[in-house]
């Protein structure tokens, strides 16, 4: 029984060792008034916790809203898990309306490599600039 009982436990802590989950570090950064020559700054620095496919989801105190999604993409080169992450993700308005949407167009990046999404809106003098980082949780 005591053998039957140590295996049981070696086999759930060798199974629990081989699950990770991606962590991203996300550095949202919403610049205003770019066109009156008068800047407004807003800053949202988080790390967030990707399982599955459900994405990381940040609000600004001006509602501004961002959806990240990170998957990890099979890279055939290398043997064990894939280091290879695709990251794409969507803006909101305040209003709730989408202001872009990056899923048609994702970033392949390293872990621990950090990329950078921007988006500009020009006719209001708008700026966002998007920081992400993927790491994995053990």
């Amino acid at each position: 029984m005591k053998k039957y009982f140590f295996t049981l436990l070696l086999t759930t802590i060798v199974c629990q060792n081989a699950l990770a989950n991606l962590k991203v570090d996300i550095g949202l950064i919403n610049k205003k008034g770019i066109d009156k020559g008068l800047v407004l700054v807003n800053e949202l620095h988080s790390s967030e916790e990707i399982i599955g496919l459900r994405p990381a989801v940040l609000t600004m105190k001006d509602n501004l809203r961002l959806e990240i999604y990170a998957v990890l993409v099979p890279d055939y080169g290398t043997f064990g898990p894939s280091s290879l992450v695709k990251v794409y993700g969507k803006i909101f308005s305040p209003a709730g309306a989408l202001l872009k949407d990056y899923t048609h167009t994702p970033i392949v990046t390293k872990l621990g490599k950090t990329c950078f999404l921007d988006f500009e809106r020009e006719d209001v003098g708008q700026s966002i600039e998007i920081s992400v980082t993927p790491t994995f949780i053990y």
